[in-house]
């Protein structure tokens, strides 16, 4: 589980919002709202799915030979 704070520092909210949005609607990533103990919602936590464990490692795999590619440049 993951919170929005750190990535949307790194490639600005809205960016990771539309990113997010996206994730959900394709069925890759779930998100848990999260309360404080007054009953305020703090945010959510987000979380892959299995079919997101998959897109990822897929992605990964797919981009490793050009990473390798690139190194030996």
């Amino acid at each position: 589980m993951q919170r929005k704070k750190p990535n949307a520092k790194k490639m600005g909210r809205e960016a990771c919002d539309r990113s997010l949005t996206r994730l959900r609607r394709e069925g890759l990533v779930t998100s848990t709202p999260v309360f404080n103990e007054n009953g305020a919602q703090l945010g959510n936590t987000y979380s892959a799915t299995e079919a997101g464990k998959v897109h990822a490692r897929c992605f990964t795999a797919e981009k490793a030979p050009r990473r390798a590619k690139s190194a030996n440049v």
